[in-house]
């Protein structure tokens, strides 16, 4: 019987949370886009959102299995 102990549950929490941080620090470079018309940076950090709020969904999913394995 192998156990592989917490840690792959801790790793899989940091990077839920690296990849929350990505998802909320670029924020407001979308609002100061948005205002002064640079919607190349507009564009690009939304790309950067929409990347890390799904990793940080698929992570989640992904920790949520590994803490509920039967």
């Amino acid at each position: 019987m192998r156990d592989p102990g917490l840690q792959p549950e801790r790793t899989a929490l940091a990077w839920t949370r690296t990849s929350a941080a990505l998802t909320v620090l670029p924020l407001p470079l979308v609002v100061i886009g948005a205002r002064h018309h640079a919607w190349a940076l507009v564009a690009l950090t939304a790309a950067v959102l929409v990347l890390s709020a799904t990793t940080a969904f698929r992570l989640a999913s992904g920790v949520r299995r590994a803490v509920h394995h039967d």
